[in-house]
């Protein structure tokens, strides 16, 4: 089982355009839909930008259900982390301490977020595979 099981909307906001693609998942997945909605370059753009985020979604250009989108910037950490199995009381604090090798900011001043995506077994230990986030 993967780990959508109905169809995914992608969303990429970007400077000049914002892009958008409907797939069904599956062994050979599925565009259903693409659009892309190209972006002024006046400060006021933000309220079209969500105007033009409506448009699509009533065009049927973007699901209802599992939403994909993509957030950049420096200040931004997503990385798989395999961890030892353990407590999930204890995993949470253990997410934070493994987190302080990847971000260039003070983990006091972050919001991180984690999603145990699988398990695995290395060397007779069992682990977690975790994708984790830091902002």
């Amino acid at each position: 089982m993967g780990l959508f099981s109905n169809d995914i909307t992608g969303i990429d906001i970007g400077a000049g355009s914002i892009k958008v693609v409907r797939i069904a998942p599956g062994k050979q997945p599925k565009l259903l839909s693409a659009a892309i909605v190209e972006l002024p370059l006046e400060a006021e753009a933000a309220s079209v930008t969500s105007a033009d985020l409506r448009s699509l979604a009533t065009a049927g250009k973007v699901g209802r259900g599992n939403i994909v989108t993509l957030m950049s910037g420096k200040d931004l950490t997503i990385r798989s982390l395999t961890l030892p199995k353990m407590p999930m009381s204890e995993l949470n604090e253990a997410v934070r301490w493994e987190s302080k090798r990847y971000i260039s900011y003070s983990v006091d001043n972050a919001q991180i977020a984690y999603l145990i995506v699988g398990e695995k077994h290395e060397r007779a230990v069992e682990k977690y595979e975790i994708v984790m986030v830091a902002a």
